[in-house]
Formats: C-alpha cells, sequence, structure tokens
C-alpha cells in the first residue's frame, strides 16, 4: 500500500483560518487488501487522532502507532508545523496499514477512502448507518466532489455531500 499526505490546504470560516485539510492519495499495490485507489480523501490533523482513539478502543491488542502534538494551537499553520506533520501522518498511516485487522476495519476504510464528514463516519461507527448502506458507497468507489469545486474561503466540510445526499443518489 502507497499512501500519500500531501496539498496541506488551510480552511477558512467566516474569514478566519480554522484548520489544515491534507489530501490523502491511497494506491493499492496488493490485490488481496480489500482497498481501492483514491486520491480525494481530505482530513484534518485532528480527525487523526480521533481515529486513533478509535482504534485504540476496537483494536486493543494491536499497538496503535501514536500521532505526537508538538505544537500550541497558535502554532498550526506554521509551514514547520504543517511539514511536520504531514510526515508524522504518513508514518501513521504506513504503520496503520501494515496491519491487515485494521484494514478490514469499517471505520478505518470509511477514513481513508470515503469523503463523508468524520461525524458521519462517527455515526456510522455507533450503529446509525446500516452497514449494507456504507458497502454501497464502497461498491460506488466513494461519493465525492472534487476540490476545485470547494470555494477558498468554505469549509470543505460545508461542500461534501451528506449521507442523506448520498443515500438518495444510491436509490436513484
Amino acid at each position: 500500500m502507497e499512501i500519500s499526505v500531501q496539498n496541506p490546504r488551510t480552511i477558512f470560516e467566516n474569514g478566519r483560518a480554522k484548520y489544515v485539510a491534507y489530501q490523502l492519495s491511497l494506491k493499492n499495490c496488493f490485490p488481496v487488501l480489500p482497498l481501492d485507489n483514491t486520491d480525494h480523501v481530505w482530513r484534518s490533523y485532528c480527525e487523526f487522532h480521533l481515529l486513533r482513539n478509535i482504534l485504540c478502543q476496537r483494536h486493543k491488542n494491536l499497538k496503535i502507532p501514536s500521532l505526537q502534538s508538538d505544537c500550541c494551537l497558535l502554532n498550526r499553520f506554521n509551514l514547520w508545523v504543517v511539514m511536520r506533520r504531514i510526515s508524522r501522518l504518513c508514518a501513521f498511516a504506513e504503520s496503520c496499514f501494515k496491519e491487515k485487522e485494521l484494514t478490514m476495519d469499517p471505520t478505518f476504510r470509511l477514513f481513508f477512502q470515503s469523503d463523508l464528514s468524520f461525524e458521519e463516519i462517527l455515526k456510522f461507527h455507533h450503529g446509525h448507518y446500516a452497514e449494507d448502506f456504507i458497502k454501497n458507497i464502497w461498491q460506488t468507489n466513494g461519493i465525492t466532489r472534487q476540490l476545485d469545486q470547494v470555494e477558498e474561503n468554505d469549509s470543505i466540510e460545508e461542500n461534501l455531500i451528506s449521507v442523506g445526499e448520498a443515500h438518495h443518489l444510491l436509490n436513484k
């Protein structure tokens, strides 16, 4: 599995910098893994921490790599901090992808292969969405909108297709 974390982008809300989103690209070199190639997923550093917490709860027998947070919130837009985070996110993802048990985890797969918001992934994690609905999303290679459709000062989350919209599209 080749993964890259690239193209950091500051996301603004109401004219203020809110957070940095990173583009995730996957290339599956091992056909035995049930993961498709993707290059349309955007995630924040905070979402990686949340994913790690979920994985630690679900897979107590595995050692999930840590994501050190070495800066205060004021420095999160600093270029050096962003580049260091890219390196850490790549290392975290590569370590996780070495564990086959994690690659089979639905929450893990949604995180890396869909543009569902993290809130929607959490709803699935807590049982609010049927697994069949998520399988339909995987079969259609995810539901996504291209980043060039996102306004520069809009939040990425505001431009992602919602689960309701995805369900409507899948049932057309």
